[in-house]
């Protein structure tokens, strides 16, 4: 059990500790931060390093507590994920795209779409750039 002594010991987070909680926050808000803030130590590779893999985390973990608690209905992926893809943006393409541009702007999607399943979110959400992880969620 915890007693008022205890908390008195326990150290007060520094102005270092406030200002990386608050750049995780704002992080978590907009996806947006500063890549040089002196909140993480070291030299400035090592901060630049240390601030994206923070944000990562959090983001990760953000998005954990959200979907916890919620019934993720189970899907089973086609075994080819180009094909299916190609399928479902064919129509699309073939009415908006001139012919002469469709098979270009058909192999995009075969390419970047990404399917996000309650196995892989994580996986996917650390292996995207900065800017692809906010166009997931």
């Amino acid at each position: 059990m915890t007693t008022p002594a205890d908390l008195s010991r326990e150290a007060a987070p520094d102005d270092d500790e406030l200002a990386r909680r608050a750049a995780i926050e704002r992080y978590l808000r907009t996806g947006k931060y500063e890549t040089t803030s002196p909140a993480w130590p070291g030299n400035t590779w090592e901060r630049e390093v240390r601030a994206h893999d923070g944000m990562i985390r959090a983001l990760v973990a953000e998005v954990n507590k959200l979907a916890a608690g919620h019934k993720i209905p189970t899907t089973s992926l086609p075994a080819d994920l180009v094909a299916f893809t190609r399928k479902k943006v064919e129509p699309m393409v073939r009415g908006l795209f001139r012919r002469d541009e469709q098979e270009a702007v058909l192999a995009v999607p075969e390419k970047s779409v990404v399917f996000l399943t309650p196995a892989n979110t994580d996986q996917v959400l650390l292996q995207f750039g900065q800017g692809g992880r906010w166009m997931l969620l």
